[in-house]
């Protein structure tokens, strides 16, 4: 069957962040009966090469999902599209219509997560205080206008200059913001907030099982509280962009002997 007969619209996109539950809301949002996701998290409009020269083919892209109703919602994944610049403004040229959500975690923990995640998987063999002074350098010299897909720790963590860039293109009213220790905490909550966002007729789902990292050691506490600093004014940034109070997020943690972290900013 020719691809242009079949091609279907996607309705909604997980737009990140990274290491912050998209995977479980997938799964969750999956068992919905009237939803549907693409057969393959194509995360197509983060490929700069395949946008290289100009907008690209997309026939592919849109194929009818197999399992899909006539009214399902066709949702998709793009883990990193709030952080890499071009996949909103790409997003958006494709279909200025549809809804985001994006899971926002603690930017520290996060960071923290997305070390621990690359050496595991044998991408990083820095520790974590030595891969974020990197950082900086990988960021300008192995990245791609200043932003690296994996070596992005805590760069992927400035949530409000996502969420402005976000607001640039799409209009707030179809973006829905939630915390991933509400997703976790209060699951049946966020996800009868989801179903509304969505326009879907509320069904109570079980509650998924999420990605714990099996991680042989916990981020010291004089690190955590040095990254508080350096992520103070964004997390007051993004609680005035989104009315929230996140200022948990901002605890110092107790340290029992002083000591100086010193992490190199640019």
């Amino acid at each position: 069957m020719d691809l242009i007969e079949t091609k279907v619209k996607t309705s909604f996109t997980l737009i990140g962040a990274h290491r912050a539950g998209v995977a479980s809301l997938r799964y969750a949002l999956a068992s919905h009966p009237k939803v549907v996701f693409r057969d393959h998290q194509s995360s197509v409009f983060e490929d700069d090469d395949r946008f290289a020269k100009g907008t690209p083919d997309l026939r592919e892209y849109e194929v009818r999902p197999t399992r899909m109703e006539d009214d399902s919602l066709i949702g998709d994944v793009g883990i990193l599209y709030a952080y890499w610049s071009q996949s909103i403004p790409r997003l958006f040229r494709y279909d200025s219509q549809q809804k985001l959500i994006m899971l926002l975690r603690n930017p520290i923990d996060r960071a923290y997560s997305h070390w621990q995640r690359n050496v595991s998987h044998q991408l990083e063999d820095k520790d974590f205080v030595s891969a974020v002074n990197l950082e900086p350098y990988r960021l300008r010299n192995q990245g791609w206008h200043g932003q690296h897909k994996y070596f992005s720790y805590l760069d992927q963590g400035f949530y409000s200059r996502q969420i402005e860039h976000i607001y640039q293109y799409f209009d707030p009213h179809q973006v829905l913001f939630i915390r991933s220790e509400d997703f976790a905490d209060n699951f049946a909550v966020v996800m009868y907030q989801i179903c509304e966002f969505l326009d879907l007729p509320y069904i109570e789902i079980d509650e998924v099982a999420r990605e714990v990292g099996d991680y042989a050691q916990s981020m010291p506490p004089e690190v955590y509280n040095e990254l508080i600093e350096i992520y103070r004014r964004d997390v007051y940034r993004m609680e005035e962009l989104l009315g929230w109070n996140c200022s948990h997020w901002l605890e110092p943690q107790e340290v029992r002997v002083p000591q100086q972290v010193v992490f190199q900013q640019s």
